[in-house]
């Protein structure tokens, strides 16, 4: 059996990083989001929906769109 190393993983992730991040950001409390995104949006700033949270695991109010984009 072949072994991948990590360089190749890394790379592997660099290539498809916004394939990996748009299924991640789909399912963020805007605590999170922000966190990810370096960003202090509000409640206002977004488009929120009952969802749960990718990192924290709670099912809360979670960001479905981003106005700012």
């Amino acid at each position: 059996m072949r072994e991948i190393t990590e360089e190749q993983i890394i790379s592997i992730i660099e290539k498809h990083r916004d394939f990996f991040l748009a299924d991640i950001e789909g399912n963020l409390c805007l605590e999170h989001y922000n966190m990810i995104h370096k960003q202090n949006l509000t409640e206002n700033d977004v488009v929120l929906k009952i969802s749960k949270c990718f990192f924290c695991g709670e099912e809360k109010l979670c960001v479905k769109n981003n106005h700012t984009d």
